[in-house]
This record gives structure tokens, sequence and C-alpha cells, in this order.
């Protein structure tokens, strides 16, 4: 039996069913979305760690050349935390300039050395999310020819 109320009493307060349904449609769509940018900032956070640690292991590479490990042509290839790639490539740089000669075209003045110029590129690679992502740092080596 169904209780009518008087025509002066107030409704009573409350929410209805789809009132609660609904709020809990946008609840779960508002958390879905955070859910999304904190993940989005975590993979963002860990691709520039990985890339900070690839540029500083590149350079530390770059910086053996002439000093560990003698500036001559040729290639050098290793592996550090099973992850990271490194490649150090020595090739001699060819300067537009001739032979023995200096910018204006006359000859080397006597007692002038004699430097041969290297091209240096270090390549560091790791697997990401995408396919595969790499730093490469090139410099200009000179060294005295002998």
């Amino acid at each position: 039996m169904r209780r009518l109320r008087p025509a002066g009493e107030p409704r009573q307060a409350g929410f209805t069913l789809i009132e609660i349904l609904v709020s809990l449609v946008v609840l779960s769509l508002a958390l879905g979305l955070l859910v999304r940018i904190f993940s989005s900032g975590l993979g963002n956070a860990r691709l520039a760690e990985e890339t900070a640690f690839a540029t500083a292991l590149a350079e530390s590479r770059l910086a053996e050349v002439g000093l560990a490990q003698p500036l001559a042509p040729g290639l050098r290839e290793g592996e550090v935390r099973e992850r990271f790639r490194w490649r150090v490539e020595v090739s001699p740089y060819d300067v537009a300039e001739a032979e023995n000669q200096d910018g204006d075209g006359a000859p080397s003045a006597p007692g002038s050395l004699d430097l041969a110029a290297y091209r240096v590129t270090v390549t560091v690679s790791w697997p990401s999310a995408e396919p595969r992502r790499s730093v490469t740092l090139d410099s200009l080596r000179t060294a005295l020819v002998e």
C-alpha cells in the first residue's frame, strides 16, 4: 500500500538511481583519464632517463678517443647494461685544401706541423617502445703525422 503525503509536507531529499549512475560514469571516466596521464608521465620520465644515460655514455666514449683508445681509423663496438649498444667509428677526414698548403694556396712554412684530421662518430642505441632509439655524437680530432 502506498502512502500519500499530505499537501504541506516537504518531499524527502535524496538522489535517484539515475543520478547515482551518471555520477559513477563521470567519476570512472575522470579516473581513467588520470591513470592514462600518470602512466604517460612515467613513460616520458623513463625515456628521459634512458636518453640522459645514452648521451653520457656517448660523451664518455667520445672522450676516450685519443686518450684510452688510439686515434686511428677503425671501428669499436660494445654493450652496457645488456641494453645499450655503443659504436665508435674513426675515419680519416678529407680536408678541402691541398695537402701541405696554407689556406691561400701557398706551400706550408718549413717546420710547420703535419696534422691528420679524423672524424669520430659515436652512436649509442637501445630498444624502446618505438622500434629503436639512438643518440649520435660527431667530432673532429687531429693527430700529428709521423
